[in-house]
């Protein structure tokens, strides 16, 4: 992984972003963790009043929420050049950076799993806004739907990127062990190992 397009960008991004990723092991903790406890319905709720403004929230709100929850992320994607100041992904950009990592890393964000978990992401990041879409012009829904795959992207990426590091560390650890290269782990490419075999 060393030398590669990726990990050029990441450590530079690093530093770019300091200050918005200050925290961000705490934050992303315990506390994040808790559920929160369901508020059930006491005297005089549930009851729909008239007159009352909508529920839904405006698209710059949820927007200016997503940025904040994922403002880390969001920097570091940023400058890398993966998203553009609207939170949009630059698609061709990210692929051609993955293709630098080694096949277990690259093959894990570029399959068919993280397509799979692309569109699971992006229906439970709209789901708190379904009933809200009709209330939105077709601009604000399409630039929601733009947030919500940034979202997508973002929690994909983390998942399967560290799944693809287990199975390179894996990788690496058995043919340094002399088990044979079961993938790019040594990074040779080639099948020799001690010639045991288990």
């Amino acid at each position: 992984m060393a030398g590669s397009s990726i990990m050029e960008k990441a450590l530079a991004s690093w530093d770019v972003c300091a200050d918005q990723c200050e925290g961000y092991m705490r934050s992303s903790g315990l506390l994040d963790m808790r559920a929160k406890k369901p508020k059930g319905k006491g005297k005089g709720k549930g009851k729909p009043s008239k007159g009352k403004p909508s529920k839904c929230a405006s698209v710059s709100k949820i927007m200016d929420e997503t940025a904040d929850k994922y403002s880390c992320e969001i920097c570091h994607f940023t400058a890398m050049g993966w998203l553009d100041s609207d939170m949009v992904a630059d698609e061709d950009l990210i692929m051609e950076d993955i293709m630098t990592l080694p096949s277990e890393i690259s093959d894990a964000l570029n399959g068919e799993a993280y397509e799979e978990c692309i569109a699971n992401m992006e229906t439970k990041a709209a789901k708190p806004y379904t009933k809200c879409m009709k209330e939105y012009s077709e601009e604000e829904q399409a630039d929601l739907y733009e947030v919500f795959n940034g979202v997508a992207h973002t929690e994909c990426f983390a998942a399967m990127f560290e799944e693809g590091c287990g199975a390179y560390m894996e990788n690496t650890i058995a043919a340094m062990a002399g088990l044979g290269n079961y993938g790019s782990g040594s990074g040779s490419g080639s099948e020799s190992g001690s010639g045991s075999d288990f």
